[in-house]
């Protein structure tokens, strides 16, 4: 399932699905009620991230692949045409958190719950500093 989110700026919440056998995300924009359909995604893309990553004021289209650790987003600002990466994170040690905001734009932000940690890029660029900060006690659940 697609994360809710107001994909088109209007202030109301849109539907969508993410379907893994085909790799299409669906969705319909409260605007004008059409349907969208986007070929984006991996058939393991467990984990939907919500957020607006571009500052437009619209929600993006992001997953967390769990075996790469990378964020897949298709940024709304272009119409949801232009995909990017942003590696953050390990596999099996990690997991994504919705989102961060931070400045006006919402962060791609990672758990370890071993350490109790959280992990962002504050300018979320792939060649970003990573920053850290301890959320929690090690085996806390965060979310």
């Amino acid at each position: 399932m697609l994360k809710i989110a107001d994909y088109d700026g209007d202030g109301l919440y849109d539907f969508g699905i993410y379907r893994p056998s085909t790799r299409q995300v669906i969705f319909s924009r409260s605007t004008n009620s059409v349907m969208t359909a986007i070929d984006f995604g991996s058939p393991t893309a467990d984990y939907l991230v919500r957020g607006d990553f571009s500052g437009d004021g619209k929600s993006d289209i992001a997953f967390w692949e769990p075996l790469t650790a990378v964020f897949h987003t298709l940024s709304s600002d272009s119409d949801f045409s232009i995909s990017s990466d942003l590696q953050l994170g390990v596999y099996n040690v990690h997991l994504p958190l919705s989102y961060n905001l931070r400045g006006g734009e919402d962060v791609f932000t990672v758990v370890d719950h071993q350490r109790g940690l959280r992990y962002w890029r504050d300018d979320n660029l792939p060649d970003g500093t990573i920053e850290s900060l301890q959320w929690g006690l090690p085996g806390d659940f965060q979310g």
